[in-house]
């Protein structure tokens, strides 16, 4: 740990009481001290004395090595246990009903000394942490747990707490230390600084230049804290020589928290408007994820719909492979057709060469032969039935090739379709990115202006705050100066320069006015207490003339306030611009949603339609699978009448005058049978290809 970047509240009692147990180390002799911290679950006091015994007790615990846990007003060790007992701002928590005891029982188990840290009793101490407890509530919206203890229970007297020591037989001793107006300031500021996350992060460095640079001389009169030391059994008191510094400001030091309060000031004129600026922004924002939220949705909309599409044509694909299957089988029924036909082929010419066996015996067959003419028309106008019929199956077949053209073409249009919204799609997600890296840049530009903001503000505050420390001092050597007549000129001027300034902080942050009342009201105690002492006169001279030079950078820096102002206004204007810039794409964005919704609508039309379309394509092959059921049914019954012809033609084999005529009527029959051959292999060919 890096005890400079404590807080300066908790640095101011724990380095003053590590100082003073160093100036006791040579009067108890060689070897470390074993000290008692009662109340110190924080451990801080090992990491100032890193060389000693440092036991640890608290009613709270915490993860500090070896804590015990213990009341103070019931310490659990023996009589005389520890060197030193030490508390750091701890009496002021104890119900006043129980200080006694607390105080006898840290008492109790010490050697030598007892060291009691913390604020003690008096009008302006109290002043001062209602007037803290005020601003904490009212600035910062909180309740402070332990300064609310201090102002229920009340301070512990001073007084009674040296009379309660030296009735036991020790020496007392009190030390005070930290200037109250300065202290009033700085815990402010420091309480501040931890409740903005923004500010937070500077708060160590804060306080590192306080504690290396003003902790030594920050003890001018009057003090918030007081070390009460009280010695026993004889043990001897510290020597304070060379203690603290001077209680004057080292030249110089002051001006870094003239700067720092300038920019707070600034910070905290400016919280308001930023603070409503963010909302607005936050709003804005919120606008503009609800809409992406919207673009999403539709998105994942579109890519149901896709997703829907795709299954249609899944379907589609699925019916054509179904359509490519019947027609398969209606190629199957056609080749069977087709070797019927060679098999009957086979017959004419199985019956050709019986006729040539025959042509002696035709002559007497010619009365049966006629008649066998008109049955063989009749089979043969059958044929020509079944001829007719396999061609307007094969215009069937051509319909549902042509069918199937248009169901691929639909399926290529569909494609296509798909394609488009997928580009759409992806130009929709273009525009998403986008709008997301805008509002990204709008967050980064957003954190930018707050930083400036942040800055700005700063530099506000710690002018406000050194006008009002101006102020204070002012007033507080009004008479004072009076009687320096070589001098009332200048103090006027300068007076009259300070209630300017004064105004125009005023001016800045309308907010303020009741602290600048509680302020003017310090100032009027501050006229009562003039006599004070002259050493506390010369202090204040010594301010006085630093204020001069704070008065002349003040001058210096209201006009890079105002310049940083018109900055700020710059970056603002441009801020508007781009909100605009924004909501004219989301305008363009929601335009784009709602052509991709009639594109959908669209598209579930033509949905519509292919499925409709599918059902008339399911319809039509149902008819042409009745008709091809049809023709089957009639090939059969024409089998059975070949079969027929065929009992016939055995019965004819005695009739040979009939022969001859057959033979004729055979190779006519043969030539017709060969050409309804070729044709069926024609149509074979067609089909196939």
């Amino acid at each position: 740990m890096n005890v400079q970047r404590l807080p300066f509240d908790q640095y101011q009692r724990y380095r003053l009481v590590a100082d003073l147990v160093e100036r006791l180390r040579p009067l108890k002799g060689d070897g470390p001290l074993r000290l008692l911290d009662v109340g110190g679950r924080t451990a801080i006091l090992r990491e100032f004395l890193p060389d000693d015994r440092v036991e640890l007790v608290d009613i709270d615990p915490s993860d500090a090595k070896d804590l015990v846990l213990g009341s103070g007003s019931a310490l659990p060790f023996a009589t005389e246990s520890f060197d030193a007992v030490c508390a750091f701002d701890t009496l002021e928590h104890v119900p006043p009903e129980g200080r006694a005891a607390f105080v006898d029982e840290c008492w109790r188990v010490t050697k030598s000394w007892l060291l009691l840290a913390g604020p003690y009793d008096a009008p302006r101490v109290r002043k001062a942490e209602r007037l803290l407890d005020r601003f904490i509530r009212k600035k910062l919206g909180f309740t402070h747990r332990y300064l609310r203890e201090h102002l229920d229970h009340g301070l512990p007297v001073r007084k009674d707490i040296e009379a309660q020591l030296s009735a036991v037989g020790g020496q007392v001793l009190t030390v005070g230390h930290g200037n109250l107006e300065r202290w009033l300031a700085l815990l402010s500021l420091e309480l501040y600084l931890d409740a903005d996350p923004a500010l937070r992060e500077i708060a160590p460095a804060v306080y590192e230049y306080y504690n290396k640079h003003l902790y030594a001389s920050d003890h001018a009169a009057p003090v918030y804290r007081h070390v009460i030391i009280g010695a026993f059994g004889g043990a001897p008191m510290p020597d304070l020589t060379g203690l603290l510094d001077a209680p004057v400001a080292p030249k110089g030091s002051l001006p870094p928290f003239t700067e720092l309060s300038q920019a707070l000031c600034a910070f905290d004129a400016e919280r308001e408007a930023w603070q409503a600026e963010r909302a607005a922004f936050e709003e804005r924002a919120a606008t503009l994820e609800a809409d992406l939220d919207g673009h999403r949705k539709l998105a994942a909309g579109l890519r149901d719909e896709v997703a829907a599409r795709k299954s249609v044509t899944k379907d589609l694909r699925s019916d054509l492979k179904g359509h490519r299957a019947s027609l398969k089988d209606v190629e199957r029924e056609r080749r069977s057709q087709a070797k019927r036909a060679d098999e009957l082929a086979g017959q004419c010419s199985t019956l050709a060469e019986r006729t040539a066996a025959l042509e002696a015996d035709l002559a007497g067959h010619k009365a049966v032969l006629a008649a066998a003419q008109a049955e063989l028309e009749r089979w043969e106008a059958s044929v020509h039935d079944l001829v007719e019929q396999l061609v307007g199956e094969r215009n069937a077949v051509a319909g549902l090739v042509a069918e199937r053209d248009g169901l691929m073409l639909l399926r290529d249009n569909l494609a296509e379709d798909l394609e488009q919204h997928r580009v759409v799609l992806a130009d929709v997600q273009g525009q998403i990115s986008t709008w997301e890296g805008i509002v990204s840049g709008l967050a980064e530009d957003l954190e930018q202006n707050r930083a400036a903001l942040t800055a700005a503000l700063n530099e506000r505050d710690t002018a406000r705050a050194i006008v009002a420390d101006q102020a204070v001092d002012l007033e507080g050597h009004r008479k004072h100066l009076a009687e320096v007549d070589a001098e009332n000129a200048t103090l006027k001027e300068m007076r009259a320069a300070l209630e300017g300034e004064r105004d125009q902080a005023i001016g800045m942050a309308e907010a303020l006015r009741t602290e600048r009342d509680e302020g003017l009201a310090v100032i009027g105690e501050l006229r009562k207490q003039r006599d004070e002492g002259l050493d506390v006169l010369a202090a204040r001279e010594l301010e006085r003339e630093e204020a001069l030079g704070v008065v002349r950078d003040l001058e210096s820096d209201l006009d890079g306030h105002r310049k940083r102002v018109r900055e700020l206004e710059t970056e603002h204007e441009d801020l508007v611009e781009m909100r605009i810039a924004a909501l004219a794409e989301k305008d363009a964005a929601l335009e784009m949603a709602e052509i991709l919704r009639k594109e959908r609508e669209e598209g579930m039309v033509v949905i519509g339609e292919l499925l409709r379309q599918r059902e008339e394509a399911h319809e039509v092959l149902a008819a042409r699978e009745a008709e091809r059921d049809d023709a089957l049914e009639v090939v059969r019954e024409l089998g059975q009448d070949l079969e027929g012809h065929k009992r016939r033609l055995k019965a004819l084999e005695s009739e040979q005058a009939a022969l001859v005529e057959m033979r004729e009527a055979a190779t006519t029959e043969k030539d017709t049978a060969l050409e309804m051959a070729e044709i069926l292999r024609k149509e074979r060919e067609e089909g196939m290809v």
